[in-house]
């Protein structure tokens, strides 16, 4: 798989479960257009900037993209 769509909950729980493959991946695209009845969004949000975080914080995710082998993007 090249690319991983998704909101962080999401992409964070397949990374969990070992679904998401990430030797293969050269992107990961994370949802962060939705935004509450408040005009919170994602960044705004503990909850989600926590899994975020965690995303990026992830070791193979991490290692994959700090050789510049895949890019992290936010829409």
């Amino acid at each position: 798989m090249g690319i991983g769509v998704g909101t962080p909950g999401r992409i964070l729980d397949l990374l969990k479960e070992g679904a998401l493959k990430v030797d293969e991946l050269k992107n990961v695209v994370i949802d962060a257009s939705h935004v509450d009845k408040k005009g919170f969004g994602v960044f705004d949000v503990r909850d989600t900037q926590k899994g975020v975080t965690e995303i990026l914080g992830f070791a193979r995710v991490k290692a994959r993209f700090e050789s510049g082998e895949g890019r992290v993007m936010f829409y």
